[in-house]
């Protein structure tokens, strides 16, 4: 009968060492599981971080530099004087590239409340990742003391074990949730992996977006500087032409007030013999040659002098 139950007993505790060896390795099976998990998150996380501020760093610039230098532009257009403020090619781009870099600062700004998202995502799950594998230390570590007792050893308590009062879980719970947690994990870590691209992706896109209508306004802006260079030299040779047939009017006014003033001395040599023949004894006064010729040399200087007044008129005019 002893040596029946001895066996008993002996088999038992065989079967239950047995039990415990594999509980355990299955605990460091998936403790291990845990750690890799774990490794892989973590590094997600700090790429996040590091993506994370790389949206903040762009998104500073685009508020910064390029939203801010264009409104500059637009401001120091906006100072034009008369015919030069009008609403052309350089105006509809830079506003267009306003446009562009608003819709940008926008899209970074839900790209990082997207990767924030993300982050607390991975966060939560490297959380329970830890709690896990926590829990399984604690209980490796059990187990491991239990498998290293023995039935001489001093401090055994021979007093009925209190089982645990708690809800315990069956092994395909216990299972499910390492499971659960693994599965949970690699999910935000494949959801990191995906947004990391599609971040890449969106900052080249803006990039390239931004620099493109960058181009397309310098080429305005140049396009427009070289119209206005163009319109400069033309007004310059205007102005030149219109300084020289201003100084030959000038010039013409002077020789016409010189010729009228020179044509005034005529007349009055004239009119002074005219008068002087006025003087003549009755039985000399004559209408002779010299009389027609004097008075159809005053008619002519009159005439003249009209013309030169007239000349001077339209010239003035």
């Amino acid at each position: 009968m002893c040596e029946s139950v001895a066996g008993i007993v002996k088999t038992n505790k065989e079967e239950t060492d047995h039990q415990l060896r594999a509980k355990v390795n299955d605990i460091e099976f998936r403790k291990e599981e845990l750690l890799r998990i774990r490794k892989d998150i973590v590094l997600e996380i700090d790429g996040l971080l590091i993506y994370k501020q790389r949206i903040i760093n762009t998104l500073t610039s685009v508020k910064r530099n390029a939203l801010e230098i264009c409104k500059k532009c637009l401001v120091a257009r906006g100072r034009r004087l008369g015919i030069d403020l009008v609403h052309d090619d350089v105006e509809k781009e830079l506003l267009i590239e306003c446009e562009m870099i608003q819709e940008a600062e926008n899209l970074l700004a839900r790209v990082l409340e997207e990767i924030c998202e993300q982050i607390r995502k991975s966060k939560a799950a490297l959380y329970r990742i830890d709690n896990d594998h926590e829990n399984k230390e604690c209980n490796l570590h059990i187990d491991r003391r239990n498998m290293a007792l023995k039935k001489i050893d001093f401090d055994l308590n021979i007093c009925q074990a209190t089982l645990h009062s708690g809800i315990l879980m069956t092994m395909n719970e216990w299972e499910q949730q390492t499971n659960s947690n693994v599965i949970d994990a690699t999910k935000a870590i494949n959801d990191a992996k995906r947004l990391r691209s599609y971040i890449d992706t969106i900052i080249k896109q803006t990039i390239d977006g931004l620099n493109g209508q960058k181009y397309v306004t310098n080429k305005a802006l140049k396009r427009r500087i070289e119209q206005t260079q163009e319109a400069k030299t033309k007004l310059e040779l205007q102005h030149s032409e219109i300084v020289k047939q201003v100084a030959a009017m000038s010039n013409n006014i002077t020789q016409i007030k010189s010729s009228i003033a020179d044509k005034e001395g005529y007349m009055a040599l004239i009119n002074a013999r005219l008068e002087s023949r006025c003087l003549r004894p009755e039985t000399e006064v004559t209408r002779d040659l010299a009389e027609i010729n004097l008075v159809k040399e005053i008619y002519t200087l009159q005439k003249i002098v009209a013309n030169l007044q007239q000349m001077l008129c339209e010239v003035r005019m």
